[in-house]
């Protein structure tokens, strides 16, 4: 205020009133970042702290309650004791809301946050052997099954083993590129979901053929069952020539003797190694004698309950149906979801430069 114009504001002619005015609006020309006669302040410059330098005694050192940190504040967050914020600092902080920041600053903040083009590679890859192992697994188990083996050549379930190959290439692919490749994507998914889903519909479809077949007492229903009971006609055949040849076992020695203790067992074995070998695995594991009709056991010590062709047929009809559904299952489920994913993905990849 001027002197003498106490007690004079509302007079008429006074000039206090609009000194008033002119100070309001220069404070609110402050508070929207507009200082007296000057343009708007930068979003750049809005960012720069103001800090006063700190104070230093008689002694040099600084003063530490002049500034927040102690002494060390300006040396650990790297400001000038001019009292500004440096200007990289300032960039810091406008990012990434700055459209138009350079290409040194971008180079700056490349590690902020989660890089996906740096992580998709191995994501990807990782992830595609995650979703195919359990359908792999279940039909390399099934290939090692002796009942799948014997009446299915089932060795070549272990072909499936060669499906993560595509997932190693992929992950090359795309580290080269640094960016998803829509091809090496589709092939991942689609080519081990089709030849899992075929080998998988194969497996259910013969399954049940087996297990009605086998279920069958007759055996003229196919030729391999037909041969598997000649086959144990001949074993049959075998131990009873050595119950003679050891007078005629009776008591307890007579019901614990087996094929297995002739003397003339390994020899005979040698010529009937598959059949007898696969029915000696069904006695011991599924607890069955005879093969198209109950009978003793011949290799078994081991109480029976059923034949051994309604063991195999239970084996068919349960364990390798159910398990090859299973794989056909995730198969089909990985098929719809990949041709969903691609036409959903596309144009929000697209619409990011990426070529989809």
């Amino acid at each position: 205020m001027r002197a003498g114009s106490h007690g004079h504001i509302g007079g008429p002619g006074s000039q206090e009133p609009d000194r008033i005015r002119e100070i309001g609006e220069n404070f609110q020309r402050i508070l929207s970042g507009v200082g007296p006669g000057d343009s708007a302040l930068s979003p750049l410059r809005t960012r720069q702290l103001v800090v006063p330098p700190p104070h230093r005694g008689s002694s040099g050192s600084p003063n530490a309650h002049s500034m927040p940190g102690g002494t060390d504040a300006p040396e650990r967050h790297g400001w000038p004791e001019q009292g500004f914020a440096p200007e990289e600092f300032a960039v810091s902080n406008a990012w990434p809301f700055q459209d138009d920041i350079g290409l040194e600053d971008s180079k700056r903040h490349k590690g902020d946050g989660i890089n996906l083009a740096r992580i998709f590679p191995f994501l990807f890859s990782f992830c595609c052997f995650i979703i195919f192992s359990v359908p792999i697994w279940l039909m390399v188990h099934l290939g090692q099954d002796v009942t799948v083996e014997y009446w299915m050549k089932g060795s070549w379930c272990g072909a499936v083993l060669l499906l993560p190959l595509p997932f190693l290439a992929a992950y090359f692919v795309h580290v080269k590129l640094r960016r998803p490749h829509k091809p090496t994507v589709l092939v991942c998914l689609l080519l081990p979901s089709g030849v899992l889903l075929v080998l998988g519909d194969l497996l259910v479809s013969v399954s049940s053929n087996r297990a009605d077949q086998l279920r069958s007492m007759d055996c003229d229903t196919f030729n391999l069952k037909r041969d598997l009971e000649r086959s144990r006609e001949a074993a049959q055949h075998l131990y009873s020539q050595c119950i003679k040849n050891s007078h005629n076992l009776t008591g307890e020695a007579g019901q614990n003797f087996r094929l297995p203790d002739c003397s003339e067992f390994d020899n005979a074995y040698q010529k009937h190694k598959r059949d007898w070998g696969y029915l000696w695995h069904l006695e011991e594991e599924e607890q069955c004698g005879g093969w198209c009709y109950p009978d003793k056991p011949l290799f078994t010590k081991r109480d029976v309950r059923d034949s051994c062709s309604a063991a195999a047929a239970e084996v068919f009809g349960i364990k390798v149906k159910r398990m090859a559904q299973q794989v056909v299952a995730t198969s089909l489920l990985v098929l719809v979801a990949t041709s969903l994913g691609n036409l959903a993905a596309g144009p929000g990849l697209r619409s990011i430069g990426v070529d989809w």
